[in-house]
């Protein structure tokens, strides 16, 4: 079960590494709009332990970026709580 699990870790890193790439090769291609009617946003969640930082440059892009890092954070520590044997799962964890 050790080895699935780093198997599927690796995976999703090597998963995340093309996503990223791909999506700026993609941005690159597309034509950039001048002049009027471009607004750009950014916003990103760090996570250090269990507390969720959040950062944007609008109030929109902030609750979007927190709304996702309380999903990740809860998602955290449900799987912790689930692999390290504080609560019981259906069937059991292997």
């Amino acid at each position: 079960m050790n080895t699935l699990i780093l198997t599927l870790g690796m995976l999703l890193i090597f998963v995340g590494f093309i996503i990223v790439m791909l999506s700026l090769i993609l941005s690159h291609m597309r034509p950039v709009p001048e002049g009027r009617g471009a607004k750009v946003s950014g916003g990103g969640v760090v996570i250090v332990g269990p507390i969720p930082i959040v950062f944007g440059t609008d109030k929109k892009t902030a609750l979007a970026a927190a709304i996702i890092g309380a999903v990740l954070t809860i998602i955290v520590l449900v799987v912790f709580l689930i692999t390290s044997g504080y609560v019981a799962v259906p069937g059991g964890v292997r």
